[in-house]
């Protein structure tokens, strides 16, 4: 006999041995009828209920069932089938081994019979949920394809409805069954029920608030529903006592949608903490320092995930967009020229690289490099882009009609912009208020407000297109009636959010800050900054607020005043460049501590190298110095970037000027004049105007003496 009989026969007679003998002289065994449904209870009559067999009978078809599965032998399964259905003969008012056999058709892939059992227990026993959770699971599986063989003629749609009907039942039955909670959730949301759904989710969280795989799965259908926040709550608190480090990833990617980035960082440590060897949660972590704008500590993470992979192309990107942020040009091209050998069809890193180009003072390459993305990503005539496709085509557009308006080739940007709209037709709005600004650079005024008129009249709830109109027209001259427009605005009824509507607010009021500031109506600029105030929440927001009212000081010749609301936004924010160059060009304009302004300009330049009116500044102030090469380097390369710019044209002439370049100061102000004549009167200040036709005029005295 084998080791293998000799275990089974032990135990069958240990098994055995708990019965008394009169059992088996009261219960000869029986044949039992052909499986089916109700096959039981046509025998039922000529067996005399005796609950001691039939426990007798469920234990030997129980040991069977644990035989057949230990051995693989289908006679054991057969045997195992046949006694249990005996137990039902000499106890047929139990469910319980009702459930059982039902139970055993199903785990061995009888799922007709499966199916037919529970039916019959349903019918006879409407309350029994253990049935109504064992037919919930055959048709589950069945939507899946899996062990469907029972029910598989029935469509999804048919058997999506039963599934759900069971597990309606059977949540009904019993509100705490946190598993048929989330069973039932489930099947809502297959069911495109997102509210049923979320309210299943709910009662499983209420039902056992501290069951981690109910809370993430109500968080997972919040951070798919776009409810960020509501996610995090929820990840928080599973977190809080399941340091699993596949839940504190999904709490650091809910936190890096909320663009929480520190959070999300200090999350992905800690997971990294339980599992150090998880190279997806370190490059999670430098991912979300890069994006916090912890520069340093993301590149030694993404130099660490190269050495251990040098094939790595998203740590190469990811180190090309660090050093971009370091204004570390050319590393950053080498890295993302590493990434794009490695990834040579990806469309992120030859965009990146374009923007490096841009960065470097090579706009002609940046334009290359996105007119052969659109080439590349092109497709026949006929042929439709999938929404993916339309998305990355328009932001291809985009970018080219912003390089496009930088060098001044207004008529290309314009046509770049209207084939976005074409591609992206839900941000159509969006795009308009590109054109119109396209429009106004290139002194098409009247073109640019019918284009304002016609957006509007288009999209007539879009406020942003509503304010880009109303500072349009106060330039052209219409203030009050563009003052009228914001401030209806302000009067509208809100939404309902109230954090949407203090934003929607602030912005109408930085824009009033703005018309009042071009019309010199400084009390009104400062009213209205000082209501934007109230309403920011932020550094970054913070930062806006105290630039703009420092520039209406500086408007209004209060420069004492406007040192210290400069201050203030470099509190917010030391590296703001704009701050640091408008206050460095005030001091270089009011003569007054020259050495500082040229420290100010040049950190802004630091910050951003290709900005024009940076190079004016620096120019301007070398110029107040007196140290006339620097100067003229500058000024030429703000010249040769804002080719219609008159105050930079204006500077060149006070440079040539003092410099016994009388003719050439002569033709650069009269340059000035004519730029000046083509603007906007909010884009003119008569007092430059005037200005600078003194100036002229005393040249042209010393050009005509010195022919004399």
């Amino acid at each position: 006999m084998s080791k293998k009989s000799l275990d089974c026969s032990h135990w069958a007679v240990l098994l055995l041995a708990a019965f008394p003998m009169a059992a088996f002289a009261t219960a000869p065994f029986q044949s039992p009828a052909k499986p089916g449904a109700g096959s039981q209870q046509s025998d039922a009559a000529t067996v005399t209920p005796n609950r001691g067999q039939a426990y007798y009978h469920y234990s030997l078809g129980h040991m069977y069932f644990e035989l057949a599965q230990a051995y693989q032998r289908q006679d054991y399964i057969t045997r195992a089938i046949e006694h249990l259905r005996q137990a039902i003969k000499y106890d047929p008012s139990s469910a319980f081994v009702n459930v059982e056999l039902a139970e055993m058709y199903a785990q061995t892939g009888r799922i007709t019979e499966a199916v037919s059992e529970a039916e019959d227990i349903l019918k006879r026993f409407p309350g029994n949920l253990d049935a109504r959770r064992l037919l919930g699971r055959i048709y589950v599986r069945s939507l899946g394809g899996e062990n469907g063989q029972g029910v598989r003629r029935s469509s999804q749609s048919d058997l999506l409805k039963k599934a759900t009907d069971q597990f309606e039942k059977i949540t009904q039955g019993d509100p705490k069954d946190v598993d048929s909670l989330l069973t039932l959730a489930r099947l809502y949301r297959l069911d495109n029920e997102s509210l049923k759904a979320e309210g299943a989710f709910k009662k499983a969280v209420e039902a056992d608030p501290d069951n981690d795989e109910a809370l993430v799965s109500l968080a997972q259908f919040y951070g798919e529903s776009g409810k960020t926040q509501e996610a995090a709550k929820l990840l928080e608190k599973a977190s809080s006592h399941n340091q699993n480090p596949r839940l504190l990833a999904m709490l650091g990617e809910t936190y890096e949608k909320n663009h929480e980035y520190d959070k999300a960082a200090e999350v992905f440590r800690r997971a990294l903490e339980q599992d150090k060897e998880d190279p997806d949660l370190l490059r999670s972590l430098g991912s979300n320092l890069l994006a916090g704008e912890h520069l340093d500590e993301a590149l030694k993470i993404f130099q660490d995930v190269i050495k251990a992979d040098p094939q790595d192309a998203n740590a190469y990107f990811r180190l090309g967009q660090i050093y971009r942020q370091k204004h570390q040009l050319a590393k950053a091209r080498d890295s993302f020229r590493k990434a794009q050998a490695l990834a040579p069809d990806s469309l992120e890193i030859t965009y990146n690289l374009a923007k490096v180009e841009e960065m470097d003072g090579a706009p002609e390459e940046a334009i290359r490099l996105m007119k052969k993305l659109l080439d590349d990503t092109a497709k026949p005539d006929g042929v439709s882009y999938t929404e993916p496709e339309k998305a990355n085509r328009a932001a291809f557009l985009e970018e080219l009609g912003l390089l496009y308006r930088n060098l001044e080739r207004y008529s290309e940007s314009e046509q770049a912009f209207r084939q976005m709209m074409v591609m992206d037709p839900e941000n159509a709005s969006r795009v308009e208020i590109q054109i119109i600004d396209v429009l106004r650079q290139s002194r098409e005024y009247q073109k640019a407000r019918a284009e304002a008129d016609a957006a509007v009249k288009k999209y007539p709830d879009d406020r942003s297109l509503r304010v880009s109109r109303a500072l349009l027209t106060a330039d052209m001259g219409s203030v009050d009636s563009s003052v009228k427009e914001l401030k209806d605005m302000l009067q509208a009824k809100g939404s309902g959010d109230a954090e949407k509507d203090d934003e929607e607010k602030r912005e109408v009021y930085i824009n009033l800050t703005q018309i009042y500031e071009h019309a010199k109506r400084y009390d009104e600029a400062i009213d209205a900054i000082q209501h934007a105030e109230k309403l920011s929440k932020g550094k970054e927001q913070k930062e806006i607020v105290y630039y703009l009212w420092g520039g209406i000081y500086e408007r209004d010749k209060k420069v004492e005043q406007a040192e210290k609301l400069f201050r203030q936004a470099l509190e917010q924010n030391p590296d703001s460049s704009m701050t640091l160059n408008y206050w460095g060009y005030m001091l270089a304009d009011n003569n007054v501590r020259l050495d500082e302004a040229v420290k100010l300009i040049n950190k802004a330049l630091e910050l951003d190298p290709q900005n024009g009116a940076y190079m004016d500044s620096l120019g301007w102030a070398y110029f107040k110095q007196k140290r006339y090469d620097l100067a003229e380097q500058y000024l030429l390369k703000a010249a040769q970037r804002s080719l219609r710019d008159a105050t930079i044209k204006t500077h060149l002439a006070d440079l040539y000027f003092s410099t016994n370049r009388t003719r050439e100061a002569v033709n650069k102000w009269q340059e000035a004049l004519a730029e000046w004549k083509n603007t906007l009167p909010g884009d003119t200040d008569p007092l430059d105007v005037a200005e600078v036709q003194k100036k002229l005029e005393a040249a042209r005295t010393k050009l005509a003496k010195e022919g004399k």
